[in-house]
Parts: structure tokens; sequence; C-alpha cells
């Protein structure tokens, strides 16, 4: 009698809307009595001519006129849509539809009611009745029915006691136990997607109602109309509309038998021919509107909620960002003054080594030029202490008696500097030693030149530093 259910909720407009409008009045249409057996009264006696307003070919008329009395069966246990009231009678919005149809077409309908649909569905397979006025349209069912264009859809909801808080949306139904018809067929979907959901199963939508009631239940999902027509009728005070669970997915149409196809078309064209209007006043005989809109609200509310939500989530996002590339510009930023500082170091470093360079590249352009020995070395003697930062220097020759003798000086020691007169022989004092080895030799203090200086004159000097490098030329040494 059902279609599987869709997967997301939503606000609850349909192509008809179903109203509700508290609990039924007794209806134009009367019915038999299932539980005593009394004398069927027929829906749309009385009228017998077909409506002007409908468009029926001549074959269709002439099938109307060998058709004068039509068997319809009612699932009784589908309050408010087909059921029996306390006095047997099939009511509901289904047989009030019914009603209209049977004048327009001009045809009296014979209501076989059936508590349990799969009985219905049987005799129907039988032909037992020549339609069913609320059915399902699915592929399998095809092969007995020819299906009209659906005239009811209906609304799955979500029924709670009033002090539960914690159930708002479907899947908050998750972990929590549901009272479920166990026959319909929205119950296995339903637990396919919601898996971790306790079944509590029950016989009709009233016992899943009743079980909420008592505590038995978390909640109970049931068709919308049905739902406000139990909790009404029986007074099921403490329960309410908690959530809607699927919207009008699920839609009924009259199930004609399959070998009636002018059934089928002339009660689809009755059913076209039905305003608005009409349908909305039929409706909100058994349904509530105030419901509706309260479900409708909230769903709503949820909807913005969660929009809202979704913006604070950008917003957010937005700021983190944000922050992060403060902190990523700053980093950047220290990055480039570190790599500027060391750049500046580098380039002074740079700086310092080409004045070396500059240095040696004028000693060597003083040795490459074609000035006189004496003012050679005097220039290489003033490149030398501009490389080395030292006060003072000389520079001793080698003789061919292979003695030093000085050959240029520079602000140094008087005491040092009496080698013109007193010439050392190679392998004597630091200068001899020097000139012997063909290595430089370096006296880093006061205490070490001291104890290596074999010169009286240099003793009573106060260098604190001394230094020798050879000049050597091929295996000669030139000089120190």
């Amino acid at each position: 009698m059902t279609e599987p259910f869709g997967k997301y909720p939503g606000i609850l407009i349909s192509t008809m809307v179903l109203f509700f409008a508290g609990t039924a009045t007794t209806t134009a249409t009367a019915g038999m009595s299932a539980a005593t057996g009394n004398t069927p009264v027929s829906i749309g006696a009385g009228r017998m001519t077909v409506s002007a307003s409908l468009r029926l070919t001549d074959r269709e008329k002439a099938w109307l006129a060998a058709h004068k009395i039509i068997r319809v069966g009612f699932d009784s246990s589908f309050p408010p849509y087909s059921f029996l009231d306390d006095a047997g009678n099939c009511e509901g919005l289904a047989v009030d539809m019914l009603q209209v149809l049977a004048r327009r077409i001009g045809v009296t309908i014979k209501p076989i009611p059936k508590a349990v649909w799969t009985d219905l569905y049987a005799a129907a397979k039988r032909r037992e009745v020549d339609a069913v006025a609320t059915m399902g349209r699915q592929p399998q069912r095809e092969k007995w029915f020819v299906f009209t264009r659906p005239y009811l859809f209906k609304s799955l909801v979500i029924m709670t006691r009033k002090e539960t808080t914690a159930i708002n949306r479907p899947g908050d139904l998750a972990g929590r136990s549901v009272a479920l018809v166990e026959k319909y067929q929205y119950v296995k979907p339903l637990l396919q997607q919601y898996p971790s959901v306790k079944p509590y199963y029950v016989d009709t939508m009233l016992d899943g109602l009743n079980a909420v009631a008592v505590g038995k239940a978390d909640a109970a999902i049931t068709f919308l109309g049905a739902g406000h027509y139990l909790k009404t009728k029986y007074q099921l005070a403490n329960l309410k509309f908690a959530a809607v669970f699927d919207r009008d997915h699920f839609t009924e149409s009259i199930a004609v038998r399959k070998d009636w196809p002018e059934l089928a078309v002339i009660l689809d064209k009755a059913l076209a021919s039905i305003s608005d209007s009409e349908r909305a006043e039929l409706s909100q005989r058994w349904v509530g509107q105030e419901h509706m809109l309260h479900i409708a609200l909230r769903t709503l509310f949820q909807y913005l909620a969660a929009i809202l939500g979704f913006v604070l989530l950008l917003v957010s996002g937005f700021v983190i960002w944000n922050s992060a590339l403060k902190k990523q510009v700053r980093r950047k930023t220290a990055e480039l003054r570190q790599e500027l500082a060391e750049r500046k170091k580098a380039e002074d470093e740079n700086q310092r080594i080409n004045e070396k360079l500059r240095a040696v590249n004028g000693i060597i352009m003083a040795c490459a030029s074609t000035m006189e020995t004496e003012e050679m070395l005097g220039k290489v003697m003033d490149e030398a202490l501009l490389i080395t930062g030292l006060e003072g220097g000389v520079i001793y020759a080698v003789g061919p008696d292979q003695k030093l003798r000085i050959a240029a000086r520079r602000e140094t020691s008087a005491a040092i500097g009496d080698l013109p007169d007193h010439a050392a022989k190679i392998g004597e004092c630091l200068c001899g030693e020097c000139a012997r080895d063909h290595k430089p030799l370096i006296l880093a203090d006061r205490e070490a030149v001291l104890k290596f200086s074999t010169r009286e004159a240099t003793c009573g000097e106060n260098i604190r530093f001394h230094a020798a490098f050879p000049l050597i030329s091929g295996e000669r040494c030139l000089g120190v």
C-alpha cells in the first residue's frame, strides 16, 4: 500500500496538502458494518448520470452504462483515509473522494472493507473487488492492476512523548527504541538507513502510539494523518509530533482490476476534474492545519539553524585563515629581514676579502715591476702590513754569504733594526730558523718571544708578538 520512503525530510508542501482539523465528524457517506454484516449502503446511489464536465468517449459512456455497480475495497485500518467508525460504517478521506467520483461518473460504489491489508490485496487479485481505493503503485503490482494518478500524498512523522527533547530529526533516532508496524514497507529501508535503531514491533499504528505513551518505546513512526487521528480519538495527550521523517513520498492511487482498463481511464479523468478547492475542502475534514504548520515551522527552523551554522562555520574559517595568513606574513617578513642581514654581512665580508685581494695584487704588481729591489721590497712591506694589520715589520734578504740583512723596514724595533751591522746567519734567531726550515714561525705572546729569542737586544724590547714568513723561490729562500 505504500511506496519506499525518500531519504530527506523537508517542509510539508505537497501537491495536495492534507490538513488536520480535529476529530472527523460524521460523513455524508455510509458503509457497511464489518462486525455485524449489516446490509451495505452503497456510495453514490441516487445519481446515475455522467457529469457533463467529463469528456468521455462514446465507448467509455457505453462501458459505464453496462457497469452501474462497482465493488471497491477499502483498508479499514487506515485512518483517516479509510476506517470503520464505532457504528461499523466505512469512513475517511478516501471514502469521501470515492463518493465524489461515483457521482461524477454516474455509478454506484459498493464498499467492501477489509481490516487486514494482506486480505484486501488477496481479494483484489482474486477479483472479489473491482478496485482498491488506496494502493501505492509498484512494478510488481502492475501485473494485476491498472493504476490511476495519485490522489493522496502522505508524509511519515516521528511522534514522541511531550517531555522528550532529544529527538528533533530522523538522525536522532539512532540508538533509540522505535515502535514500527512490522509488515509496513518503510520498516526495512528505515533500519537500513539507521541500523542502530532498536525496533519495537507492533501490529498497528495505534499499538505503536500506545507503546510510546506508556514508555515502552522512545518514538513511533506513523503517517501524519493517521497519527493525528489516533492521537485525537484515543486522547493520547502526552504525545507530540516531534519531526518529519519523510515528506509526501507516500502516494495512494486507485488500483483497478487488470481486465477493466476502461474504468481506470474514466476514474483518472474524474480525478483530474476535481478542483483544488474541492480537494482542500475534502482534506480539511480529516487533517488539522495547525499540526501541519507546527511541523513545517519546526522543520524550517531546523533548516535555518543549519544554514546559520554553515555561515558561522564559514566566518570562523575565514577568521582562522586570516590569522594563519598574518602569522605566515610575519614569519616571511622575519625570514626576509634575516636574509637581508645575512646578505649585508656577506657583502661586507666580500668587501674585506676584496681589499685583501687588492693588497695581494699590489704585492704581485710590485714584484712584477721593473723598479729597484729596495723600492720593490718596500712596496711588498707596505702591502703585507695592510693585509695583516700589524704595526711594523722587516724584510730580511739572504745574501751570497748566507746571512740575513735588512732590505726593508717599517715602524719596527730599533733593536731588530741593527742587523745591517750585525748580520744573522741562517739558523740563528727566529728569522734564521724560518729561512733555514722554509716554514713560517709565529710567537703568539710575550712569553713565547722571550723563550725563543737569543738576542739580548730583543729581550730588552717590549715585543708582544713575533712572526716570520719565508720568501721562497723554488727550493731557495730569498729572504724572511
